[in-house]
């Protein structure tokens, strides 16, 4: 029996040390320039990390006459006219197509409206590489308070089984009363061990989202206000919108406004029997448009499109609503909770000394007192983890409503 003890006791030191580990971990960096690193900078490392270079690049275009709408076109004609004092004729001409000023601004914006398309996009990224960063953050910081609070119970636990040790050996302590302390303490001890593989696996991950070796040292943020007036900022609505706006740019450069104009160039050589000459002409084509209107067809596809746009936009900001205000209700669930567990303190810390007495008695009815001092340690983990839940929701909220880090 006392080498069980011995044994128990050094697995303990073991946890604790690896706890003080985890807690240098958390609380400080490996490297030296990572010592400070808050959320916005460990979401920039993410974007770096996992993003490509082509991607971050600017967009280019190519590189042409911006005045030309389309590819110039060369004619070459030649008339022979068989008769036997026919003529001759060659002709060569070039036709450019000009944009026309409405077109020009049609391009311009879409330049400007895929510059938009683009930032959004990384917003999108940024938004999304958030809520893996906060997930993952947060699930570290709960399994560590996990950890350090089994490993609070663990020793408290052990103190008593040593203390009870040589009464059981006496038969001065109901076996079963012993074997139930020996029970949670092991039990305490396989969730110390399951704590510290999920805080080792979230370091990993979040060490391969990142590229860094050490978390944030403040991981709170703050609660939103006007959370339903956010949304309609919210990274997905607006690349949405965005989308939408170049799609209505592309209708309007086929409309009739947008047809180019055609300037000719020509040369012409002519040879009859008794004279030549050589002729230079330049004309322009003009189209006559009837107004900026679609045709039948392209305002079909055009009603088509918003029908499509319209309800997509609409279902999406039921999603994020219904997910904002999914948060909201988490959140004011766990703060009027946290009310009540904070009131629950002082009577807490008041069962904890009458159970402590009587342990320390001779009652014969140590099992009910075991079971109850478990219970009331649960109850005082409960407040700290509640209240770290609190600070959690508040970083779900922000996602929801399509705050990045």
């Amino acid at each position: 029996m006392l080498h069980r003890i011995e044994t128990t006791v050094r697995k303990f030191s073991k946890t604790c040390f690896l706890i003080a580990i985890i807690s240098a971990c958390y609380g400080t960096s490996v490297n030296a320039d990572q010592t400070s690193i808050t959320l916005s900078d460990a979401l920039d490392a993410t974007m770096q990390n996992q993003l490509s270079e082509h991607f971050a690049g600017d967009i280019r275009t190519q590189n042409r006459l911006n005045w030309i709408d389309g590819a110039p076109i060369v004619s070459m004609r030649y008339y022979h006219n068989q008769t036997e004092l026919g003529s001759k004729e060659a002709e060569l001409s070039l036709s450019v197509p000009i944009k026309s000023s409405f077109k020009k601004q049609i391009e311009e914006s879409l330049k400007s409206s895929s510059v938009t398309i683009k930032n959004n996009a990384t917003r999108q990224l940024a938004l999304h590489y958030s809520g893996i960063l906060r997930d993952v953050i947060w699930q570290y910081r709960e399994q560590t308070s996990q950890l350090r609070l089994a490993t609070r119970k663990q020793a408290i636990l052990a103190r008593l089984l040593e203390k009870y040790r040589n009464l059981a050996e006496l038969n001065a302590l109901p076996r079963y009363a012993f074997q139930l302390l020996q029970k949670e303490v092991n039990s305490s001890r396989i969730l110390s061990l399951e704590y510290e593989y999920s805080t080792q696996q979230l370091l990993n991950q979040y060490s391969t989202i990142s590229g860094l070796q050490s978390l944030p040292k403040h991981m709170e943020e703050d609660l939103p206000a006007a959370v339903e007036l956010m949304i309609s900022k919210h990274p997905n609505i607006q690349s949405l919108d965005a989308a939408w706006a170049a799609q209505g740019y592309s209708l309007k450069g086929q409309t009739q406004s947008s047809e180019p104009w055609n300037v000719h160039i020509s040369a012409r050589r002519i040879e009859t029997f008794d004279f030549s000459e050589n002729q230079l002409g330049v004309g322009l084509d003009i189209p006559i448009s009837s107004g900026q209107g679609l045709s039948v067809s392209q305002q079909n596809e055009y009603r088509q499109a918003q029908i499509n746009y319209e309800v997509e936009r609409n279902k999406l900001l039921v999603d994020i609503l219904a997910a904002a205000q999914s948060s909201q209700a988490k959140y004011q669930f766990l703060a009027s909770k946290q009310v009540l567990l904070e009131e629950s303190l002082p009577t807490l810390k008041a069962l904890e000394s009458s159970i402590n007495h009587l342990l320390d008695s001779n009652t014969q009815d140590h099992a009910t007192h075991i079971r109850n001092l478990i219970d009331l340690l649960e109850a005082q983990a409960e407040v700290e983890l509640n209240r770290m839940a609190i600070q959690r929701q508040i970083a779900m909220i922000r996602q929801a409503v399509g705050l990045s880090l």
